[in-house]
């Protein structure tokens, strides 16, 4: 009984010495591991849009001394009077189109009636213009005579503006005259008179006339 217990014994003690001869332990690695770095983008080539141009839109002037104005109005004051076929460069529109704003050959701004100005675009295509504030009508002055000797003479004033006309002249007399729509009749002296005339809603306009005998003045507004 005591050798075969011996035998097991030694039998089990080889299986451990073979066992541990042959089981194998992995290392700890001491290196740094190694990081692992985001993946950079490729730089690409960025094509910028091109800058769209911007249509520029031109009309020339359809009559003789055409007024251009500070603003969509016959109350406006003049700018410029410009001769037929002068090109402008049309910038700006009031709501209804029948005002444009062009600018001048000096750079300047100014509102000319549109059906004064030739074309060929269509208004909508034009950006509306800030409008500037209307001026302050000038008060009508009320009808004088300054007496002067002579013999005088009737002009007939053709009051075409749509509303009242203050008429002033200075020549051989001076005279004021109020004059309402129509056809009106005044009694002055023949010759050469310096004028100066309000009405369009508050515009005025200075000039010179001879004025004699039968003699027809129209006015209107442009």
């Amino acid at each position: 009984m005591k050798i075969r217990l011996l035998v097991v014994v030694l039998i089990f003690s080889g299986l451990l010495i073979i066992g541990c001869g042959t089981s194998t332990q992995v290392p700890f690695s001491t290196e740094t591991p190694e990081k692992i770095l985001p993946t950079q983008p490729v730089p690409t080539n960025t094509i910028e849009p091109s800058p769209t141009a911007v249509p520029e839109y031109y009309g020339n002037i359809a009559g003789e001394n055409v007024n251009v104005r500070g603003g969509p109005g016959t109350n406006y004051s003049v700018v410029i009077s410009l001769q037929k076929e002068t090109r402008l460069q049309v910038i700006g529109r009031n709501e209804e189109c029948s005002w444009l704003v062009v600018r001048l050959p000096d750079g300047q701004e100014g509102w000319i009636r549109a059906d004064l100005l030739v074309y060929s675009f269509a208004c909508s295509l034009i950006e509306m213009h800030a409008i500037p504030p209307a001026p302050t009508a000038k008060p009508y002055v009320e009808p004088t005579f300054a007496g002067c000797e002579g013999d005088t003479v009737d002009v007939t004033i053709i009051n075409d503006t749509g509303g009242a006309v203050s008429l002033t002249l200075r020549g051989p007399c001076t005279y004021t005259f109020y004059l309402g729509g129509g056809n009106t009749s005044i009694t002055i002296l023949p010759g050469s008179y310096s004028y100066s005339a309000y009405g369009c809603g508050g515009a005025s306009i200075n000039g010179t006339r001879d004025l004699g005998g039968s003699d027809e003045w129209t006015w209107y507004c442009e």
